[in-house]
């Protein structure tokens, strides 16, 4: 299940992810995390029994830009709903960025098996809430869950700030 707090197209949210994620405004967590925790109350998602997993940057680009945006808003959201994080997931190809990339099965391919697992265990028979930024074709998060249900991962919920 895809859950997206709002539509890539409203200039706010969009000013408010790029200020974000590509001028390094950390400080805009709290606002974003609150846009993602409301989300989530209006839709009443029964998330309880949940894990918070963010999608991850591969080190260099973490490295780069000083933080990874899915992770600060993983942390908000299991610090607002009292959820645990588990910060299993780890990027293994340093991929070209998606946004450059304009062709859906090119970013298919620029991502495939792109993520592995720390410890399979902390995921296995676990319902995920699985954290990004933003939903353009839908292969990193397709590729996340691949590799969360390959391990055992049972309902996987995947949060984006934004859909595009």
């Amino acid at each position: 299940m895809l859950a997206a707090a709002g539509n890539y197209d409203d200039p706010v949210l969009q000013n408010l992810i790029h200020y974000f994620k590509y001028k390094y405004f950390k400080g805009l967590t709290p606002i974003l995390g609150e846009i993602a925790t409301k989300y989530i109350e209006n839709l009443k998602l029964k998330i309880e029994n949940f894990i918070i997993v963010p999608i991850p940057l591969h080190p260099k680009k973490e490295r780069q830009r000083g933080f990874n945006q899915a992770k600060l808003i993983a942390e908000f959201l299991a610090n607002k709903l009292n959820l645990e994080l588990i910060d299993e997931l780890k990027r293994i190809k340093n991929t070209e960025p998606q946004a450059k990339l304009k062709d859906p099965e090119k970013r298919t391919k620029n991502i495939a098996g792109c993520f592995q697992l720390k410890n399979a265990a902390k995921i296995k028979n676990k319902n995920i809430l699985l954290i990004d930024d933003v939903f353009t074709s839908g292969a990193t998060i397709n590729e996340a869950v691949k590799i969360l249900e390959q391990n055992s991962a049972k309902k996987i919920i995947a949060l984006v700030l934004a859909k595009a």
